[in-house]
């Protein structure tokens, strides 16, 4: 395999690693766009006076090309369903584009140059994978074909002339080794750091296995996508599962008076008719994230006039999908992992069965729906994400269905024509030939406050509205004298959510109220005395053990930590370093052997060494190179191949030879000619 395959297949893995990671198809269309980009560039390259513009025109469009990707990622118009993709991908992948481009339009063979933007964008795909939370994919099938690109741009220097099976296969068990390497040394880190801190550390740099996980046996690989049940028999019980308290008794008050959303998860993608996924985030917020340790992580960024103090005491299995109030401004804690749009984490120790946690809110009101006509509140500007539907016949009959609302219909009218047109229920069974939403809408028209929701979302987009489907609880029972509110089973909830003009996303329930229905505001009754000292406080800041600044521990403990998170970062410099010692050793000795060689001939090969660097020059003008151990006449058979040559080539050959090996004294009359010969095809063939 040579080094001009590799350059070419390079960014078309990392596209189809981004895939694995990211659910996203744009990088690998954008490697294709780039191809294609680079195609014109043969016509131009013909002339070496084009190549210096040609080689900027290339790096800007690939800069190009690596900012619209972001762009798109940014906004959500990439369509990325799993992880995020980290910037160092995107650079890796604009360095592959570059070496794509110029090994496509020009002739000659792949420089150094080449070689190192080659393996630093490899290098970099194989860094943001392994950095990335994977959700599909395992890690033994992403590693592997992420590690692929940067063992093949090594493979093709330090095995040249290999046959290429035995590339293949050395090339193959380099891929598993640094696959079994990165995940050996990142359960290494973990047992290290869970010895130097101690196994009573309750908050951690917890891997993807350790993490929690929204594992509701809805559907999705991680148990995060939610599946519309198709049937349903629902039967709640009493038992309290969340409490909700605060010392203000404005914000109280607000509760009581107002309806009460207390959101935990949201999805967005349809991937179906009944499958709906989350836009995951994939990362870890800590406390100094914000350049201020203050036991606090900011979630908006809005700083309001004034902010309201609340606590919430859960148990420990409902931290996957963590409890907040809208308009939550901050959370007091060290660390929290974002997983999804909306959707935070908490990862207690497993012997921690209840936790508490407190959060600051703005005293304003909930964020109000639009009142405008439905025509108005189209978002062109909104990320597609927001207005995916699901690729089926169901969207087009959603659509229709929204075309017969008149042209000054608003947001009331839509909920009213949701609520009269399906019958809230409990207990349905949705037919085999239809899916929950189309039997909610065009079919028995029973459903849940799920389908509700999911079906409100369906209307809203088909109307450009950007919107999702939100989960959590609503009403609850409040307790005045404890300031407190409960939520049991019966308040769990679904509802959809509305991305306003200012990025703000407003509650729309379409749900119907009444007795069998979860309530929007709490119902006021006395609640049993709790005993809050059993909720371990994830809001104190003592929870992790604190490891003494300056001693042996601490500097263990930093250099676990930076070797855990940037462990291929590391690998990847020592193999450039690596790589760049050897290339230069290499070089060395072939001055060496070259010196050797003209003081064992002395006056004889110089001048026949110019006349085979000339003959190389007119070979990579026909677009051929000669390969390590490879024969002049070899590279003249290659040449020949191409197109005819005159008989400059052979005769010059033929000279070297009896010069080189024949032991004849040089003629510089007719290397001369020679010379003139080759240097007056070269010249026709660059004016042609």
């Amino acid at each position: 395999m040579t080094l001009r395959s590799v350059l070419f297949l390079s960014p078309f893995v990392a596209g189809f690693v981004a895939w694995m990671l990211s659910g996203s198809p744009l990088p690998m269309t954008l490697s294709a766009l780039a191809l294609i980009l680079s195609l014109p560039g043969k016509l131009v390259s013909k002339r070496e006076s084009a190549h210096y513009f040609l080689r900027i025109l290339f790096c800007a469009l690939s800069i190009g090309l690596v900012f619209f990707q972001i762009r798109l990622f940014q906004n959500g118009l990439a369509m990325a369903i799993n992880a995020d993709l980290p910037i160092w991908y995107h650079l890796g992948l604009g360095l592959l584009w570059i070496s794509l481009m110029e090994t496509v339009a020009f002739r000659e063979a792949p420089t150094r140059i080449h070689f190192f933007l080659g393996l630093s964008g490899s290098l970099m795909i194989l860094a943001s994978a392994y950095a990335v939370e994977l959700y599909d994919f395992a890690p033994w099938q992403v590693y592997p074909l992420a590690a692929l690109p940067a063992v093949l741009f090594l493979a093709t220097t330090f095995l040249s002339g290999t046959p290429l099976p035995k590339v293949a296969l050395a090339a193959s068990l380099a891929a598993v080794g640094v696959t079994a390497f990165a995940l050996s040394l990142e359960k290494g880190t973990d047992y290290a750091d869970e010895w130097i801190r101690g196994k009573d550390a309750r908050l951690d740099d917890y891997s993807s296995a350790n993490r929690p996980q929204f594992d509701n046996g809805a559907g999705g690989p991680d148990g995060s996508s939610r599946r519309l049940p198709r049937k349903a028999n629902i039967r709640f019980n009493d038992r309290y599962r969340i409490f909700l308290q605060t010392p203000s008794a404005d914000l109280f008050r607000s509760w009581v008076h107002e309806p009460l959303y207390l959101r935990t998860s949201t999805v967005t993608v349809f991937e179906s008719d009944e499958l709906i996924a989350p836009v995951r985030s994939g990362r870890w917020i800590y406390d100094s994230d914000d350049g201020e340790t203050d036991q606090s992580i900011p979630i908006l960024a809005s700083i309001p006039s004034s902010v309201h103090d609340y606590t919430l005491f859960i148990e420990s299995e409902a931290a996957h999908a963590l409890p907040l109030l809208n308009r939550t401004l901050s959370l007091s804690t060290s660390s929290l992992y974002e997983f999804a749009d909306d959707w935070f984490q908490l990862a207690p120790n497993e012997t921690v069965k209840r936790l508490c946690y407190s959060g600051k809110i703005s005293a304003s009101s909930e964020v109000a729906l639009p009142t405008a006509p439905l025509l108005a509140l189209e978002r062109r500007d909104a990320p597609g994400i927001y207005l995916n539907l699901p690729p089926s016949p169901l969207a087009a009959r959603v659509a229709g269905l929204c075309g017969r609302f008149p042209d000054e219909a608003t947001i009331e009218t839509l909920r009213e024509f949701i609520r009269e047109r399906a019958q809230y229920s409990l207990s349905y069974d949705t037919p085999e030939n239809m899916s929950p939403v189309e039997n909610l809408l065009f079919g028995q028209r029973l459903g849940h406050c799920e389908l509700y929701a999911a079906a409100s979302c369906m209307m809203l987009r088909s109307l450009g509205i950007p919107s999702r489907v939100a989960y959590g609880y609503s009403g609850g029972v409040a307790d005045r004298a404890q300031q407190l509110i409960a939520f049991r089973d019966r308040d769990f909830h679904a509802w959809t959510e509305i991305l306003t003009n200012e990025n703000g996303w407003a509650v729309f329930d379409a749900t119907p109220t009444g007795e069998i229905s979860a309530q929007r505001s709490p119902e006021m009754s006395s609640l049993p005395a709790t005993d809050w000292s059993s909720y371990e406080n994830f809001s104190d800041g003592t929870l992790t053990e604190e490891v003494g600044s300056g001693s042996l521990l601490s500097l263990l403990t930093d250099l676990t930590s930076f070797l855990s998170r940037h462990f291929l970062s590391t690998i990847g410099v020592g193999l450039l370093l690596a790589g760049g010692i050897w290339w230069a050793r290499n070089g060395t000795r072939s001055r060496k052997h070259t010196s050797i060689s003209t003081s064992e001939n002395p006056g004889r090969s110089p001048s026949a060494s110019e006349l085979m660097n000339q003959l190389h020059q007119c070979g990579s003008i026909i677009g051929e190179t000669r390969e390590a151990g490879q024969t002049w006449q070899e590279f003249l058979r290659k040449l020949q191949s191409r197109e005819q040559l005159p008989g400059v080539f052979a005769e010059a050959i033929r000279y070297y030879y009896l010069i080189r090996y024949a032991g004849r004294e040089p003629d510089p009359q007719i290397e001369r000619e020679l010379k003139n010969q080759l240097s007056a095809w070269k010249q026709a063939r660059l004016t042609d």
